[in-house]
């Protein structure tokens, strides 16, 4: 009987053993992948087989941080996305997959590249609790970013919020009572000005 002595030792079911049984422990055949992009130690990477991209991007150091304190603290390690590219395929999850689904074992010559989150900065100003730039992830909504702002004073009002965009002035109303009748969440970009 074969058992991945590896897996055992990760928490997998392990084996009884029974009198007069032997035991050998052969040498694990390993992999090379390469490992790219927001890591601390990028490079070739030497791998037990049917390792994930998870455990590629432990040994390549970790993902390595932002440099800035301020995107540091707005990019969480979930937000980081790895791509897995193996020939014209490229597999993408999220840097804290849990399902076994969502860590594919890697095949040999494949490449992780890690991304870290794309950033916006966005001005919030006006009746809100801490004026000034936020720092959000893409696709953040005008409420979040509000939110990241402290949100609104006590005399503040979601109704008639402004969006500055490129030139263009906009008027939302992202009060919770305005529900659907109120204006679609949609996505900031980085250089948005947005006034309560």
């Amino acid at each position: 009987t074969k058992v991945n002595l590896r897996r055992i030792l990760k928490g997998g079911e392990d084996l009884p053993l029974l009198a007069d049984d032997v035991v050998s422990l052969t040498p694990t055949s390993h992999l090379r992948v390469w490992v790219t992009g927001a890591v601390h130690n990028p490079g070739r990477i030497l791998l037990p087989d049917s390792a994930t991209p998870q455990e590629a991007v432990a040994a390549a150091g970790g993902i390595e941080q932002a440099p800035n304190a301020v995107e540091a603290q707005a990019s969480r390690t979930r937000d980081y996305k790895l791509i897995v590219h193996r020939g014209d395929e490229e597999l993408v999850m999220s840097a804290e997959s849990a399902t076994e689904a969502q860590r594919p074992p890697l095949q040999e010559g494949d490449s992780v590249e890690v991304v870290a989150p794309k950033l916006e900065r966005i001005q919030v100003f006006g009746e809100v609790n801490r004026p000034g730039e936020v720092v959000t992830h893409e696709g953040t909504t005008v409420v979040g970013a509000i939110g990241a702002a402290g949100g609104a004073t006590r005399d503040g009002s979601l109704t008639d919020v402004l969006l500055y965009r490129k030139g263009q002035a906009q008027t939302l109303n992202v009060s919770p009572q305005a529900g659907d009748a109120g204006s679609p969440e949609l996505p900031l970009i980085d250089g948005d000005v947005i006034v309560v």
